[in-house]
């Protein structure tokens, strides 16, 4: 009830926000993103307090979500998400046909403020322009949302849909 969190005989203040900074390391080009997805999930579900994207993290989209595998990180319900300036995710190339940076799947309540998503357009050798495969990598992915928002976002070089707003493909079923 004082907003102090009593460990041992340590004493905690509550925090207003928690960053991701705290969680994973910026400006390094390995893969961030399963700490990037515990520091999320660390505020959003234990702690219900938004979660600040302090820096330049790389991701992998190595993540599975209700079917929907390759996403590097995934928005839960409800939860605030806020890039600062000059913070953003990478994506590190994996040559996927298919990828998401963020992923919103049916997603209730989550505002993302000045999301800043920058695919693998320039180096995933899977989609050569010689090849015939066909690919999408999308940056932000919602598929079937509910009550989101979503304030200045800026998605670049993916090499399907910057922004992907609809169902999953191949899926013909009315929301849940």
């Amino acid at each position: 009830p004082n907003s102090v969190t009593v460990v041992g005989k340590w004493e905690m203040e509550t925090q207003d926000a928690y960053y991701a900074s705290w969680f994973a390391t910026p400006d390094v080009t390995t893969d961030q993103s399963l700490k990037l997805q515990a520091g999320h999930d660390y505020a959003a579900y234990k702690n219900n307090k938004p979660f600040i994207v302090d820096g330049v993290f790389y991701v992998q989209a190595n993540q599975e979500y209700l079917s929907i595998a390759n996403n590097a990180f995934i928005v839960r319900d409800y939860s605030k998400i806020t890039f600062l300036p000059n913070a953003k995710f990478i994506q590190i190339n994996q040559n996927k046909n298919h990828s998401n940076i963020v992923l919103l799947m049916r997603t209730k309540g989550a505002t993302l403020i000045r999301p800043t998503l920058v695919g693998d357009r320039l180096t995933n050798t899977f989609l050569a322009p010689s090849s015939d495969a066909q690919g999408y990598g999308y940056g932000l992915t919602l598929y079937e949302p509910e009550d989101c928002f979503i304030f200045e976002p800026n998605c670049s070089q993916n090499h399907g849909d910057n922004i992907y707003i609809g169902k999953p493909w191949g899926s013909n079923v009315a929301s849940l």
